[in-house]
């Protein structure tokens, strides 16, 4: 009797792994779907890495020259224009706006205009109201606007508008702050 339970155990043991190996064999084989997964992260980040270098090696080196080559025919332009005469208001001395008197900005302001004796003869003439119009934007300006370099440009622009308005019919082409201290 020993012997037949040895065989039916053997025989079940036997039967049991049959009918487990099939399940071990389908978990033993890569399932497509997962396979297609791996296989489309990887190329991805392929794709991503090429593209990368691609646009730092190729496409980054081409825009700097494009916008470095717009920037010196620029400056060429502006060299070989020609050169204006320069009227200088020294000695501009405004409190800035919010500031009760605390703080104060000691600029001198050149106004380039087209080589000209009848349009400097004109700026000479209008120096008070000139200096009244520099003095009137600079003061009309917060702290915050006269000591933000990014600002200056507007600044340059606003006076720019109001003394060519001031000087009509002739005109003033750059403003340039020649002394600008801010304390």
């Amino acid at each position: 009797m020993p012997d037949a339970i040895v065989k039916e155990n053997s025989k079940t043991s036997e039967s049991i792994q049959e009918e487990q190996s099939p399940a071990a064999a389908e978990d033993k084989k890569p399932r497509p779907l997962i396979k297609m997964i791996v296989m489309f992260a990887i190329l991805q980040v392929v794709l991503a890495t090429g593209a990368f270098f691609y646009v730092k090696m190729m496409v980054m080196p081409k825009a700097a020259s494009t916008s470095g080559s717009q920037a010196q025919a620029a400056a060429i332009k502006d060299v070989n224009r020609e050169p204006g005469q320069v009227f200088v208001t020294e000695n501009i001395i405004v409190n800035p706006a919010g500031t009760n008197g605390t703080r104060y900005l000691s600029t001198s302001i050149g106004l380039e205009h087209v080589k000209s004796e009848i349009i400097a003869a004109r700026m000479e003439e209008l120096k008070p109201v000139i200096r009244d119009i520099i003095i009137a934007v600079l003061s009309a300006k917060s702290l915050e606007e006269l000591s933000a370099p990014e600002s200056k440009e507007n600044i340059r622009s606003e006076i720019l508008t109001k003394v060519n308005q001031a000087i009509s019919p002739y005109k003033v082409d750059k403003v340039y702050f020649v002394d600008y201290v801010l304390q």
